[in-house]
């Protein structure tokens, strides 16, 4: 409390807001550009906002792989009653996962590029770092001979 007091880290108020607004359910949403990722990239900046869309997506993508995992538990214990090492579904459950995992890099690598491109971050999206200069440096910019 004490530092709050000295030198406030946020306006509570606008960060209660934009709190509510990350938590605020919404079930109907199919994917692509979120509005509620916005007021956290005002607020927060881009960095903070590239882990929440990311954490959305992630979530919102593990929907096909538990529906699956379970269908295919749900077969194995149910129908053929065998343990998961005499399954012979579960090889391709793996490749099925495999595949679900190269096509999520996809469609995140996809997601990231238009939350890059409408934020102005392309040029750094690639490593999320977004690049600072320091104001009281002096000196002259060199390249490194050690890297």
């Amino acid at each position: 409390d004490l530092i709050d007091v000295v030198t406030p880290l946020h306006f509570a108020r606008e960060r209660d807001r934009v709190m509510q607004l990350m938590l605020k359910p919404n079930p109907w949403r199919t994917g692509g550009i979120d509005a509620s990722i916005m007021p956290i990239y005002r607020y927060y900046g881009s960095q903070c906002a590239y882990y929440f869309a990311w954490m959305d997506c992630y979530t919102r993508s593990l929907v096909f792989p538990g529906v699956a995992g379970l269908a295919l538990y749900a077969y194995r214990t149910i129908v053929l009653q065998v343990s998961v090492d005499d399954c012979p579904y579960t090889p391709f459950f793996g490749l099925l996962m495999f595949l679900w995992g190269v096509f999520f890099l996809r469609y995140w690598e996809r997601c990231e590029k238009r939350y890059a491109w409408m934020w102005g971050t392309y040029a750094t999206s690639e490593t999320f770092i977004e690049i600072e200069t320091r104001a009281n440096f002096k000196g002259t910019p060199r390249v490194s001979s050690i890297t």
